[in-house]
């Protein structure tokens, strides 16, 4: 008897474990979630910056002296040439004393420089007068083209110093027309300038300039 109840309690407790282990064998693992999808960051086109070769304004300044050569005219020049160097898009070389056959010869020998002569006159006449130790000066302005030499402008600048021997008069009232001589020089710088980037605009219209 109790050989069959051992008998019966072993056959349970097989069914038993076989019933748990077909359980355990039916489940299915839940797979883990994929890894979520990172997109590569997409750079925003950037517009596309220009690419602009400014061109300079190169320059060989020489002078010519009036006769007397005044204290004046130093001042004068000095200034322009100062004037002339602060402008970011101008590159100035002094070469001193030039004639006009000179200045040809040298712009025909340069490929995009200009060449620069200031030359400085004794204005004499005033209100059609004639006017005895005038201290008013004519400044002109010649610019030769590189290679070929011509001269492609000239401008003048009227010094008129302050006081009663070098004013001239605009008024029949006779009120007098006042400069200093860096007024003068930053005038003369200016016109240069100008002049310079007219012809070269004429001569390039698609050049890049300042």
């Amino acid at each position: 008897m109790i050989n069959l109840v051992r008998t019966a309690t072993g056959i349970l407790l097989l069914l038993a474990m076989t019933a748990v282990v077909f359980a355990q064998s039916g489940r299915r693992s839940s797979k883990p979630p994929p890894p979520p999808v990172v997109s590569a960051p997409v750079e925003t086109a950037r517009p596309a910056v220009e690419q602009t070769n400014t061109s300079k304004v190169k320059l060989l300044i020489g002078r010519q002296h009036s006769k007397k050569h005044q204290a004046s005219e130093d001042v004068i020049y000095s200034n322009l040439i100062q004037h002339l160097n602060q402008f970011a898009d101008v590159s100035v070389t002094e070469i001193g004393d030039l004639k006009t056959d000179q200045a040809v010869k040298r712009a025909q020998q340069e490929l995009e420089t200009y060449v620069v002569v200031v030359q400085f006159e004794i204005d004499v006449y005033q209100n059609g007068k004639l006017v005895f130790n005038s201290q008013n000066l004519e400044i002109s302005s010649n610019v030769y083209a590189p290679k070929i030499g011509d001269r492609k402008f000239k401008e003048k600048t009227y010094y008129q110093p302050m006081g009663r021997m070098g004013s001239r008069t605009t008024t029949p009232a006779g009120v007098p027309v006042k400069m200093t001589p860096e007024a003068a020089g930053i005038s003369v710088a200016e016109q240069i300038r100008n002049g310079v980037l007219l012809v070269m605009r004429e001569q390039s219209p698609t050049l890049k300039l300042p």
